[in-house]
């Protein structure tokens, strides 16, 4: 017999591992590897993809989840699905389905061992949401006009969706003028008059998935709107002292130019100059003004009065009247006129009661600049001063002042001082007499 050298062994040997490994790789990537494994083949039992139409669904555990736009509708869906070889699927791949409801899938294994598999497929809308809106003042807006806005979802039932334009005050209904779906912008038209000041979107696109906006600014070309009268305590007030009572002017203002405004209380065609004190820089919609001074020629006591605000050689006059639509009583604080003393003799720690008229004017507490919080009594005689305050009317109409133990008995001449900083006292010609 033929001998082989150690070589031709090792060259055989080499061959055979070369073709076992050529073999192994000539089974195809996508085969399944029960066809050489009919144990596993049997226990299979698993959906390998869910698709439909354009849609490819994602598959977990035991469950498949697809999100659709909302204008596909799910109720007549035929899926194409996928499973283990040699299972069977109930109900079948091609069947159409009502997904409106979740959908339960059934895959059962050749040797009978079932897998339940949920299928959702979700048109709702997203939950809604509108996008920040610069807050910054949008100028010269024009009434009736077009406003744009983003949000990050829309109906495709243009009818279902609602928007609104809302302030502290005021609450308009926008009509839809154009939806673009693709980049969720939103055109509305602006209501034909509006008052300038700080708004938020609000938009329902069903009747329980709706949003609010942040608040911003809207100010049209016309920057003078005044709205009404409040007190500088912010409560509505039914009359003003003139002179000097400071009141708050709800409008609308440009900030940038304040000094440029000028305000005027007006009646019968004369105009009485307003003080301005300060403006509110912030929400640009309070300016703090004082009543006019007395003057030679003095206004009535009454209502009737307008507002009159000038602004580059433009004016616009308004009812003077507060946030409940009322006209605000013009109080003209008069020189005080004393009609009489209940008593003229008086005896130490009784009070010195007088009627007349214009004795005492309401104030707060920013209207120190032209009134003080007290009326004054002057008793002088060539010996003694001494002065007697007040800080308020009895509900009367007359003051009260108590007689001090401090001060001295004799005669004295009565004088009379509002509390209308710019009177000085007034003789009122009445002796008083003050025993021990």
């Amino acid at each position: 017999m033929k001998k082989h050298s150690p070589t031709y062994f090792l060259i055989v040997m080499s061959f055979i591992f070369l073709y076992s490994c050529s073999s192994e790789d000539s089974v195809p990537e996508d085969e399944d590897m029960s066809i050489r494994n009919p144990t596993l083949e049997s226990f299979e039992n698993n959906i390998l993809s869910f698709s439909f139409d354009t849609h490819e669904a994602t598959v977990y555990e035991d469950t498949i989840i697809h999100r659709l736009p909302n204008n596909v509708s799910v109720k007549n869906i035929i899926p194409v699905i996928k499973i283990s070889k040699s299972a069977t699927i109930n109900p079948k791949s091609g069947i159409a389905m009502d997904f409106t409801n979740p959908v339960k899938y059934t895959v059962t294994s050749k040797e009978k061992k079932e897998k339940n598999y949920i299928v959702i497929l979700d048109n709702s809308l997203t939950h809604l949401s509108i996008n920040k809106i610069d807050k910054d003042t949008y100028k010269g807006i024009v009434p009736g006009g077009d406003f744009s806005f983003f949000v990050n979802e829309l109906n495709p039932i243009q009818d279902s969706i609602k928007v609104k334009l809302l302030s502290d005050t005021d609450q308009y209904i926008l009509p839809i003028q154009r939806l673009n779906y693709q980049t969720k912008e939103v055109t509305v038209k602006l209501p034909d008059d509006f008052s300038n000041g700080y708004y938020q979107i609000f938009m329902s696109i069903e009747h329980d998935n709706f949003a609010e906006s942040n608040s911003f600014r809207i100010d049209k070309e016309e920057l003078f709107l005044f709205k009404y009268i409040e007190n500088d305590l912010f409560t509505t007030p039914s009359t003003l002292l003139l002179p000097g009572e400071m009141f708050v002017a709800v409008m609308d203002f440009d900030p940038h130019v304040i000094d440029s405004y000028s305000f005027y209380l007006k009646k019968n065609d004369i105009k009485y100059p307003l003080h301005f004190y300060s403006a509110d820089l912030i929400f640009h919609d309070n300016i703090y003004l004082y009543m006019p001074d007395l003057s030679n020629t003095l206004p009535d006591s009454g209502t009737g009065y307008q507002i009159m605000i000038e602004k580059d050689g433009k004016e616009r006059i308004f009812d003077f009247k507060n946030k409940k639509g009322e006209f605000i009583d013009v109080v003209v604080g008069n020189k005080p006129i004393i009609t009489s003393v209940i008593r003229s003799t008086l005896t130490k720690g009784e009070n010195l009661i007088i009627e007349g008229d214009h004795l005492f004017f309401t104030y707060t507490s920013g209207d120190l600049d032209k009134l003080t919080n007290y009326s004054e009594v002057i008793l002088s005689n060539s010996e003694n001063t001494f002065n007697l305050k007040t800080y308020e009317k009895e509900s009367n109409g007359t003051l009260s002042f108590k007689i001090e133990n401090n001060i001295d008995s004799g005669t004295y001449n009565l004088y009379f001082k509002n509390n209308i900083k710019s009177f000085n006292p007034t003789n009122t010609g009445i002796k008083i007499s003050i025993q021990p």
